[in-house]
Order: structure tokens, then sequence, then C-alpha cells
């Protein structure tokens, strides 16, 4: 079974001259499940848009590479504005959707047939 590639999303934030890696690996969730008693339930509420950045921020301060940053300290340092919001918002969405996905590849795709059940 081919598990898949952890996908990864660098990003300037504030000041930084040098990007930061945001990637939900094995590590991020160990750190997200420490830190939050209810960390499913953060995910899922986050993928059903219910208080969205709330959850969003928290999942991004567990993803970081090169620094962990609490909560306080990411929301102070990324600028709410519509493309930095659309930015973070489709990272978070792919990088979490991409983590859950099993690498099952579609062969109807390949062979342009259609599956049928």
């Amino acid at each position: 079974m081919n598990i898949g590639k952890v996908q990864e999303y660098k990003v300037e934030i504030g000041d930084k001259e040098e990007a930061l890696t945001f990637r939900f690996d094995f590590e991020a969730i160990v750190k997200f499940e420490e830190r939050y008693d209810n960390s499913l339930e953060i995910i899922n509420k986050y993928l059903n848009r219910e208080k969205q950045y709330t959850n969003l921020i928290k999942i991004l301060s567990c993803c970081c590479v090169e620094k962990d940053f609490t909560e306080d300290e990411l929301k102070k340092t990324i600028s709410f504005d519509f493309q930095t919001m659309k930015l973070f918002d489709g990272i978070g969405y792919r990088m979490l959707m991409g983590s859950l996905d099993l690498g099952e590849k579609d062969n109807s795709k390949k062979t342009g047939k259609s599956k049928k059940n």
C-alpha cells in the first residue's frame, strides 16, 4: 500500500527572511495530541468550517517544523487580510486532507473507463 508523501508548505511569515515549513506529520500529530485533549474534534470542526480560524491556528501552531509556536504567538505573526487568510486556509485544508489520503490510485482515470457498482 502506498501511504503517500507528507505534504509540506513553505511560507514567509512576519519579518522573517526565510520561509517557515508547515507539515502535518507524526511529529505534528503527537504535539497536537499533547496540547489538546480534543485534537480529533478540533480537526473535524476545522474541516466542517466550525470556528474555522480558531481551529486553524491551533492546527498550524503544531505543524511548524522550524519553530514551536504558541497560538498567541502565531496569531500575532499572521496578518489578517484576504490573501493571507485564503493562503492559510488552503494550506490547512490541503495539508489535512492530504494526510487523510491513503494514496490509493483510481485506475479508471488511466484507462478512461468509469467504475461501475
